[in-house]
């Protein structure tokens, strides 16, 4: 006969909202049996200090380069940051990847996180992720902008995805950002899988100036890689119009940071394609840019907004209760930015049996304590 402990908190999150007085039933697997009114019953409830939530969701993350925290100086803004990221990283041996790696995955599940949307370009995490109780999305990840490597790019990725399909392990072809795919293979690849997408959204005003006008810190970088005259052209005034538009018919897309997009802009796309998700990752905005996105327009999306760390080469630590304070400071109410990383990156990870307190799923149980430390209860 299972084992039965019931829960109840100073406030537990249910339905994007913290309800007192309720209590959670689960056996020792972490499936949910029931939830109901935690009142003065014959039944042994467990009171738990500070908040109980769903196992969290970290919806945009690069665990292989873990072994570069510390290594890129913060402030300096994103064309910077892809320079000296592509500097570092080539000094890291191999073993230093792996390890580290292991070292993100055993930091991220002691902070409640159950679920992890991965970006990779390469296998340095696939065993590390075999062994990990942490359930993935990875995201095989190309930039390319000379056309004439398309195929050669396209196969290595899809060899690389083959190899996380070996071990067990689900994942799909992404591109990286507008900026950094020319539009053919973006159009091939938004056309060659039905499975969501995700990609690096206007993280800077750098990218904006570059598509738009071909100005500023990110045209200089690319020109000094000898790549100027090999930049993605995008009709319209708000260059990634026709991209969104062209993407949609397709995929559904997961936009990661979107820090420039106005209030406006964001209706826009909501308006176009429901379907499409907003990650927001403030840790990595501050470490890179010190600029949150326009957290207000994202208000009444509900489970269309996800939270992510990013990764620890852009961010101090892999902590997603961290990453929510960062978003209550900046506004949003810790309830709102809790459901975010909990329903949020459940829905647009497509995670049905997580994300919720809710009968018959296994969410697992996480308890946010006073003071803001995260403990795991199942």
């Amino acid at each position: 006969m299972a084992v039965e402990r019931f829960f109840t908190a100073d406030k537990v999150l249910l339905g994007g909202s913290f309800r007192s007085e309720t209590g959670i039933i689960a056996d020792e697997t972490g499936k949910i049996l029931s939830v109901e009114k935690a009142g003065f019953t014959s039944k042994a409830w467990e009171r738990l200090p500070g908040i109980l939530c769903p196992g969290l969701i970290n919806a945009h993350c690069h665990t292989e380069l873990s072994a570069l925290k510390g290594k890129i100086p913060k402030g300096n803004g994103l064309s910077a940051f892809i320079r000296e990221l592509q500097q570092a990283r080539v000094s890291i041996s191999e073993s230093s990847y792996y390890g580290a790696s292991v070292q993100a995955l055993d930091e991220m599940w002691n902070n409640g996180i159950v679920a992890v949307g991965d970006i990779c370009n390469s296998g340095i995490s696939i065993e590390a992720k075999k062994n990990s109780k942490i359930l993935f999305r990875n995201f095989i990840e190309v930039f390319i902008l000379n056309p004439d490597a398309n195929e050669e790019v396209l196969h290595k990725a899809e060899t690389l995805l083959q190899h996380f399909t070996d071990a067990g392990l689900e994942g799909t072809i992404t591109p990286h950002a507008v900026y950094s795919v020319n539009q053919f293979l973006m159009r091939t690849l938004s056309e060659s899988s039905q499975n969501t997408a995700s990609i690096h959204f206007l993280e800077s005003q750098e990218e904006r100036s570059y598509l738009q006008d071909n100005s500023g810190p990110m045209r200089e970088l690319f020109a000094s890689w000898g790549l100027g005259k090999l930049r993605p052209d995008y009709d319209g005034s708000f260059p990634y119009a026709s991209f969104l538009e062209s993407w949609g018919k397709h995929r559904d897309l997961l936009l990661v940071h979107c820090t420039e997009l106005s209030k406006e802009e964001i209706a826009d796309i909501y308006h176009q394609s429901p379907s499409t998700g907003f990650v927001l990752c403030p840790g990595a905005n501050a470490y890179i840019s010190n600029k949150l996105p326009n957290l207000e327009a994202f208000r009444d999306l509900e489970d269309r907004v996800a939270v992510g760390t990013d990764s620890l080469a852009s961010n101090d630590c892999l902590n997603i209760v961290q990453e929510c304070l960062l978003l209550e400071e900046a506004g949003v109410p810790l309830e709102r930015a809790l459901s975010w990383a909990t329903a949020g990156g459940a829905t647009l990870l497509k995670l049905p049996d997580l994300g919720h307190l809710r009968e018959g799923t296994s969410p697992g149980i996480v308890q946010v304590l006073p003071g803001f430390p995260v403990t795991r209860v199942l």
